[in-house]
């Protein structure tokens, strides 16, 4: 169990982290160096990795200085500068997970991140789930076959922080409903849990772990969430954590005000069933579905 962190310094606010995050993703993207970029601006080396690690806020005159040097335009850019002239500290993105402008600020953020803890109550979390899983879960939605089609792949394209050269250490709390509640075709549903399973047995980074029906109120029961820790930039920060919210038609990114959400996760760590008694609990209910498939 983590100790609980006592924020006795500055603490990183959402839209800092994140607009630094998309800085560097951006950069990296375009494969240019720290002192290239640098010296294209006219600053130093060091002012750019502070920006990038949000330790520092750029303005929104110099966002655009690195965007223009690096070539980035449309809507990445329209969105970068959107981060660097927001007033408020937390974000908001507006359209579904799989739109184009949400998709690309969760990957800038994943690719950032220490580790990440998600809580799902009754649903395989979004960043688990089979394309075929995703695509049942989607045509329910309301989506016609078409967009589901372009919807999956988009999606699949998160898998960087699960399965990438840059895996991150990612614990997935799910409710036991996830297990019982028939959320697509037998087929389907038993082939999603086998393979949260597999991901338990494998050499992986990603722990799944079941959190058992009949338990006392726990904190995890507000709403489904992901924790991101991100890497500390100075000792003059204490810890840096982003809480993604994803909700059906936009996305909230806030910081974690007076800890909630690590103690959350500290609690979903102590009540939910071992790993090995988890993985024990999603095959034998992978087969029972399989027998009803």
């Amino acid at each position: 169990m983590r100790e609980p962190v006592k924020y006795e310094h500055r603490v990183q606010q959402p839209r800092v982290t994140i607009l630094g995050a998309a800085l560097r993703a951006a950069r990296i993207g375009k494969r240019f160096g720290v002192r290239e970029l640098a010296r294209r601006i006219g600053v130093n080396a060091a002012m750019i990795s502070n920006w990038e690690l949000g330790e520092r806020t750029p303005s929104a005159e110099q966002v655009a200085a690195i965007l223009g040097a690096l070539g980035i335009v449309g809507e990445d850019r329209n969105r970068i500068l959107a981060l660097a002239r927001a007033i408020t500290p937390g974000v908001v993105i507006e359209g579904a997970q799989t739109e184009p402008r949400h998709l690309a600020t969760l990957l800038d953020l994943e690719a950032a991140v220490i580790s990440a803890t998600i809580w799902e109550p009754l649903i395989v979390p979004d960043l688990l789930q089979s394309p075929e899983y995703a695509a049942e879960a989607l045509l329910a939605l309301g989506n016609s076959p078409a967009v589901v089609e372009n919807l999956v792949e988009q999606r699949e394209v998160r898998n960087q922080i699960i399965d990438g050269l840059n895996a991150k250490p990612v614990t997935a709390y799910i409710g036991e409903h996830v297990l019982t509640k028939l959320s697509g075709s037998a087929e389907t549903v038993g082939a999603q849990l086998r393979h949260l399973a597999d991901l338990n047995d494998a050499a992986s980074e990603t722990t799944v772990r079941v959190v058992p029906f009949g338990l006392s109120n726990h904190p995890g029961l507000a709403s489904p969430w992901t924790f991101y820790e991100m890497p500390r930039p100075s000792e003059e920060f204490t810890r840096k954590s982003v809480v993604y919210l994803n909700h059906l038609t936009c996305g909230t990114f806030v910081h974690d005000q007076a800890d909630y959400y690590f103690h959350a996760a500290n609690e979903l760590e102590r009540i939910a069933l071992p790993p090995a008694e988890s993985t024990a609990a999603l095959r034998r209910f992978a087969a029972g579905e399989a027998s009803a498939a």
